[in-house]
């Protein structure tokens, strides 16, 4: 899928970025409700909420195991007192996650919305992954981070 499924919303994935493509697939329920031509702004708070949903099940993987920023979210968007908006939001965005993408482990590290002249939209995302290190008479550092489409601003 290159581009967004949601009604008419000309926003779509680097070519070749697969990350930003799972992005725009746990996104299309929001990206659904929104006008066909949203302002940037809009459309890039749309998307950060999807990414940090993202981001959140990525770190509880296996890869990662850090379960505590799902948790977190979890509790705060799923309690009782919290905006029904907010649940169904979460609500949809991570029945997606979990549909689709699992168990991916890459991290959203830094992503962009940007426009184009014909007024399309581009979602490019950076991803990290961690990579474990295996048990060998030299082992590799524990950890070492991947990283795609390093044509974005350095992080930081």
């Amino acid at each position: 899928m290159n581009q967004s499924e949601a009604a008419d919303i000309p926003v779509r994935a680097l070519d070749g970025d697969p990350l930003a493509e799972a992005v725009l697939q746990i996104a299309d329920p929001l990206l659904a409700v929104l006008p066909s031509l949203p302002e940037q702004e809009v459309l890039t708070e749309v998307l950060s909420f999807a990414v940090d949903v993202w981001n959140a099940h990525a770190l509880a993987t296996s890869a990662w195991q850090e379960p505590g920023q799902l948790a977190g979210m979890e509790r705060a968007a799923l309690a009782p007192g919290s905006l029904p908006l907010l649940r169904g939001m979460y609500s949809a965005v991570a029945k997606r996650v979990r549909a689709l993408h699992a168990r991916d482990p890459r991290v959203v590290a830094a992503w962009a919305v940007r426009r184009a002249p014909d007024g399309s939209y581009t979602l490019e995302c950076e991803a990290r992954v961690r990579v474990l290190a295996r048990a060998s008479s030299h082992p590799p550092p524990a950890t070492e981070d991947e990283r795609h489409r390093s044509s974005l601003p350095p992080m930081g």
